[in-house]
């Protein structure tokens, strides 16, 4: 694949241009969404920046998390080799999981720190999280992260990744969970604008990618991902994870507000 683009005689790594594509497009959604949501303007935008810092944190923590016993033991090159240190273990290393939790819950306290609807909130700015995700995970995959099994049927090879297996057939995992993902923007994208609950929206998501997430995993080829039993941790959330929304969709019935209340 291409890790890396030239653009302008400046190197830019992969992953980070197509982030910053998943970025941009989901702020073009939110743009337009925007217009059909009593959510205040304002507080949309806070919430977006909270998210994000959540997002930042709860991802670097669930990181270190699956590297605790390293990270312990590195901890001393902290004050003689600052630089390798930080490069280890503060630049690199996010997961998803840990974001994405991070983010919900610092989106969570804004709401109820400013007493808003968290509803309304989910509703306006929940597909913002498939869309960029989809465009994360093909970052993953020209980088070559996150990268799969090998196979000789369903195997693509990387000729130059920093980080997968060079010239070996890999599955592409990355590819089944951006495709995955693009689904579920467009399914809740639609969902909000019919006017479903914004925790109709946060149900589904967290059951689909549950569950695909949970499957996914059984054909990644990357072993640094932290593994409780047989299950990576990845997977042990992912039940959880699913559960959740199972949870959140079977109280929605009860109640029967899987629409919008006017």
């Amino acid at each position: 694949m291409f890790p890396y683009f030239s653009i302008f005689g400046h190197t830019i790594p992969a992953y980070s241009l197509l982030s910053l594509t998943g970025v941009l497009l989901a702020l073009l959604y939110y743009l337009r969404a925007r217009r059909h949501s009593a959510f205040p303007e304002a507080d949309g935008e806070l919430v977006i920046i909270y998210g994000v810092a959540g997002a930042f944190f709860g991802a670097k923590l669930l990181f270190l998390a699956t590297v605790l016993p390293e990270f312990l033991r590195d901890f001393h090159f902290l004050f003689s080799e600052t630089e390798i240190f930080l490069e280890t273990y503060l630049y690199s290393g996010f997961v998803f999981y840990g974001g994405f939790y991070g983010m919900l819950l610092a989106a969570w306290i804004y709401c109820r720190h400013a007493r808003l609807d968290f509803g309304e909130c989910l509703r306006l700015l929940f597909p913002m999280i498939p869309l960029f995700h989809a465009f994360g995970r093909i970052g993953c995959f020209f980088m070559g992260c996150c990268y799969g099994k090998e196979s000789s049927l369903l195997g693509i090879e990387f000729e130059n990744s920093p980080i997968a297996p060079n010239h070996v057939p890999l599955i592409p995992v990355q590819l089944f969970e951006a495709a995955a993902e693009l689904l579920l923007f467009f399914f809740t994208a639609f969902s909000a604008y019919r006017k479903k609950n914004g925790f109709f929206l946060l149900g589904i998501w967290l059951v689909a990618y549950g569950l695909i997430r949970f499957v996914t995993e059984f054909f990644r080829g990357d072993d640094y991902r932290g593994f409780i039993g047989a299950l990576s941790l990845s997977q042990v959330i992912s039940i959880f994870t699913a559960i959740s929304g199972v949870f959140v969709l079977l109280y929605l019935k009860k109640r029967g507000t899987f629409s919008k209340r006017s």
